[in-house]
């Protein structure tokens, strides 16, 4: 009886992957594996994310964005 390795795709995914997910350019995630700052395995020359850790990740990097109330204007009169 032969067993396949297959990867789960659901799993595992790559960069472009990645980028789609988070909605950040392809550049931005090499970036981010460059700096260390998402979480990313190699798999021979591949970088492969798992889905479950980057879920995470976005989950305790999330950054909110607040609307800054409105500074007066002064006029010159």
């Amino acid at each position: 009886m032969k067993t396949e390795n297959k990867i789960d795709e659901s799993f595992y995914m790559n960069v472009e992957m990645v980028s789609k997910y988070l909605h950040v350019a392809e550049s931005t995630v090499y970036r981010w594996v460059g700096m260390n700052f998402i979480p990313y395995a190699k798999l021979g020359t591949k970088n492969v994310f798992i889905k479950e850790q980057i879920d995470t990740w976005v989950k305790q990097n999330v950054v909110t964005q607040t609307k800054l109330p409105e500074l007066p204007t002064f006029r010159n009169n």
